[in-house]
């Protein structure tokens, strides 16, 4: 009858019982209580952690909402969106695919303190998603947790990421979540998870392509996901607005790129901006495109190696490790905090070190890259005004280390059995 409550019997124990919306509400919580319940101290302490986090998000975006962030810059493009004005104004600025504006303008209604603090939880759900699936992905049966174990490795390296509000947390997020997709042969879910994770941030497109080329099943899928996200934004803004500022983004990327190769390199952390930094020589952009490419196509080779060698749980990592070292070494844009993004992969050899290898040394060993990245802002003093040469260094101390690691680890499946796609 309209008006009266819906009631569906449940049985329980050979008794019928009848469940009205309240009773519901109710089960839904003692259910949360049983798996709170559930959770060793380490899990119930990386909650408190994680919530902790999420409140000095929120007190950070009302007492302070215009410094430490780069929020700014995604609501300038959503507000130009909107007014269909030009996203772009040279290689500086909102740096983003036209559909990162029209996503993020749902977030202009709100004033800017709220703006603030609902993308950050907003990046921090698809992240957290990410990060317990990753988890629960990379666990064998019985193992503790990694979870405690991962957090610790992303706070420590990706705390400014957090405070600034970059788009790289969530970023993250659709790495980690693409990643378990693959390996559980969810094609559509991994094509629409690697659309979105390239329009949240185009450096997105190492992993695109390296898992894309990997995967036959993706061949088809993901130009539907981009043909998708080209003419959805057309229902809101027009077909001759959004085709143009694709053409202004491909001019902004190769100013972008411009920049990032001659441009002032004292605040750039990709490894062509080592050398600048500590010794005074600068790396012609003629040789930078060529090494990059000679990289490019070695990292293929190595993620199709892994892809051969590994079952699919390992092959997804070391795929998704591979990308991510390769985009944090030879990306000309590459900023210190996009380290976030090799956190998940360096706290991964952390969590195995302990639950899995039970060996102290090699555990207190893999602590070195979480130690390395924090100590950064200490190292870095040795070089006055050049700030940002040390965390290249310890992403190639941690590329070194991830293939060694995949050239000499003996848990190998048949390679019958082993391959990626």
């Amino acid at each position: 009858m309209v008006g009266e409550s819906s009631q569906q019997p449940l049985t329980f124990n050979g008794n019928r019982f009848k469940i009205t919306n309240n009773c519901t509400v109710m089960v839904f919580y003692l259910t949360l209580w049983h798996r709170w319940k559930s959770l060793s101290k380490a899990e119930k302490v990386t909650v408190g952690i994680w919530l902790l986090v999420t409140i000095l998000m929120v007190i950070k975006s009302i007492t302070n909402p215009s410094n430490s962030t780069v929020s700014d810059e995604y609501l300038l493009g959503a507000t130009r969106w909107l007014a269909k004005d030009d996203l772009y104004s040279g290689p500086v600025g909102f740096l983003y695919l036209p559909q990162f504006a029209f996503l993020y303008s749902v977030f202009t209604p709100f004033p800017l303190w709220a703006s603030e603090a609902l993308w950050r939880i907003t990046q921090l759900l698809v992240m957290l998603l990410g990060l317990v699936a990753f988890s629960r992905l990379m666990e064998k049966p019985g193992e503790n947790s990694f979870v405690p174990l991962l957090t610790v490795a992303v706070i420590c390296i990706s705390t400014a990421s957090f405070r600034n509000g970059q788009a790289n947390i969530m970023m993250l997020g659709l790495l980690l979540l693409s990643t378990v997709s693959l390996v559980h042969k969810q094609w559509n879910r991994s094509a629409l998870f690697m659309t979105l994770g390239l329009i949240v941030k185009p450096t997105f497109i190492v992993y695109y392509l390296l898992a894309g080329v990997l995967n036959r099943p993706l061949y088809w899928r993901l130009p539907v996901g981009l043909l998708a996200a080209l003419l959805i934004p057309m229902l809101f803004q027009g077909s001759t607005y959004v085709l143009e500022q694709h053409q202004n983004f491909i001019v902004m990327l190769e100013q972008a790129v411009r920049y990032g190769e001659n441009g002032a390199k004292l605040t750039w952390a990709h490894f062509f901006a080592i050398f600048p930094q500590i010794t005074g020589f600068s790396v012609s952009s003629e040789a930078q495109q060529l090494t990059r490419l000679v990289m490019a196509l070695l990292t293929l080779a190595t993620a199709w190696y892994a892809s051969r060698k590994y079952p699919r749980v390992m092959a997804g990592y070391y795929i998704y490790a591979l990308a991510t070292c390769y985009l944090m070494l030879f990306n000309p844009r590459n900023e210190t905090n996009d380290y976030a993004l090799l956190s998940v992969a360096i706290g991964y050899w952390i969590a195995v070190s302990k639950h899995r290898f039970h060996d102290l040394k090699y555990h207190i060993f893999c602590w070195f890259f979480v130690v390395g990245f924090v100590a950064s802002k200490y190292i870095v003093m040795l070089t006055p005004g050049m700030w940002a040469w040390w965390k290249p260094v310890m992403g190639v101390f941690f590329t070194i280390f991830l293939l060694q690691r995949l050239f000499s680890q003996v848990e190998i499946g048949p390679v019958s059995k082993a391959r990626y796609y």
